[in-house]
């Protein structure tokens, strides 16, 4: 937190806010356990530069969101399990003033097309190595991820 004071036509003005940008929340949820690690070391590598919040049930999901969420500025949301994606677009209300990344667990025509309908910024699989997802995160928080660093 900061605080900066201004004085503006005799006006003091005290104004606070975030020194850094917004957190980020990873939702690694277990059903993918390979596509659960590339996105922990991915979480791991930002955590240098950007606060970041890690949940792995779907319970706490739903509690970081409701008491944290004036510090969530990005979801990325693993859904390992079709049935995770489900569970997912029932509590997708509470993600819906994010910025999301919501990698499926398969390319199929019927998963692809629910996921549309929950209307994520970016939509990724699991079964890749997340080189997308990356990049779309970069984009998204103006950290850049060299040489297994986050800079920014």
């Amino acid at each position: 937190m900061y605080a900066a004071t201004l004085l503006y036509n005799g006006t003091v003005l005290v104004i606070r806010g975030l020194m850094s940008e917004k957190a980020i929340l990873f939702c690694i949820l277990p059903g993918n356990r390979t596509a659960g690690q590339h996105l922990e070391e991915l979480a791991g590598k930002i955590r240098a530069s950007a606060s970041v919040h890690i949940v792995r049930q779907l319970e706490d999901v739903r509690a970081t969101l409701l008491y944290r969420w004036e510090e969530i500025g990005v979801a990325v949301l693993l859904a390992a399990t079709r049935q995770e994606l489900l569970d997912l677009k029932a509590m997708w209300s509470l993600f819906e003033d994010l910025k999301t990344i919501l990698i499926l667990p398969d390319g199929e025509k019927e998963t692809v097309a629910m996921a549309h309908t929950m209307r994520p910024r970016f939509i990724s699989c699991g079964g890749r190595d997340l080189r997308d997802v990356k990049a779309v995160l970069e984009k998204m928080t103006g950290i850049s991820l060299q040489n297994g660093g986050a800079y920014l």
